[in-house]
């Protein structure tokens, strides 16, 4: 514990997740550096949601990537969270992906001054990259990956 009381925060975790998150686009959207929009269906249960893929900026080292869910929430449903709604910077020079947009909220600053935030925990940005990670896992395993998916452009 730090002396505020809050729990020190994990670079390498931070930059391990960011990692993995990188390998499991790069299997979600293989074609990556040739596409830029993918959509794709998923069952869960009886109901199919669809998930868009869309990049919304190249450069020759980065990449940012829209990815988004339409809710499987009817109106009437107490849902504060919502459908995932993530932007996420790809860093191709060093194969890393991070979470910077999160319900289109950009409250996050880069990991390297995790410390620095004022009014958040150093940690968020850690558990927001974690969600994007178990997003991705969820969306291979459950058809993404297969003839389930939908090629747009």
């Amino acid at each position: 514990m730090l002396e505020s009381g809050q729990p020190k925060f994990d670079l390498a975790a931070l930059i391990s997740e960011c990692d993995a998150n990188y390998v499991r686009i790069c299997r979600l959207l293989p074609d990556l550096d040739s596409r830029n929009r993918w959509q794709f269906v998923l069952p869960v249960g009886d109901q199919e949601f669809r998930v868009h893929c869309q990049v919304e900026a190249r450069a020759k080292y980065t990449c940012l990537l829209r990815i988004t869910q339409k809710s499987f929430f009817s109106q009437a449903d107490i849902c504060d969270f919502g459908a995932p709604d993530l932007l996420v910077r790809i860093y191709l020079d060093t194969n890393c992906a991070e979470v910077i947009e999160m319900q289109r909220q950009r409250s996050f600053r880069p990991w390297t001054e995790p410390q620095k935030r004022s009014g958040q925990a150093a940690f968020e940005k850690l558990y927001v990259n974690r969600f994007l990670g178990e997003y991705l896992t969820f969306c291979a395993r459950h058809g993404a990956v297969s003839k389930e998916s939908l090629r747009v452009d």
